[in-house]
């Protein structure tokens, strides 16, 4: 007699819900809640800058931002700024960028907030 396993396999739902709470930030694990809050602002040196979609030359590129431009600055790992453009930028992007390319200034959180950056 063969027994057969009454098992079902898992849906493809069941399955992508599995691997985006696998994917989701583990609070207090260096991730910063949804909105996170810009701790000073940075302007951009160099003709071109790309973001990246994590601290490493090996990430893939999400954009790009020009000489000139103001970034919020979230965080900073390193040689790596996790950035987001002011709110109402013309091409909105947020990743990190290389500190190397950056004058990092500092400002009070109303100045932040009337460049565009959250402060909470």
């Amino acid at each position: 007699m063969i027994r057969r396993d009454r098992r079902r396999a898992p849906s493809a739902a069941s399955l992508v819900a599995v691997l985006v709470a696998i994917a989701a930030p583990i609070p207090g694990e260096g991730q910063s809640p949804e909105t996170p809050e810009a701790r000073s602002y940075a302007i951009v040196m160099t003709a071109r800058l790309n973001v990246r979609f994590e601290g490493s030359l090996q990430a893939d590129v999400v954009g790009s931002v020009e000489r000139g431009s103001r970034l919020c600055v979230f965080e900073v790992r390193d040689d790596w700024a996790r950035i987001r453009t002011p709110e109402g930028s013309e091409s909105p992007v947020q990743g990190f960028v290389s500190r190397g390319f950056l004058s990092e200034q500092r400002a009070s959180p109303d100045e932040l907030e009337a460049m565009g950056c959250p402060t909470g």
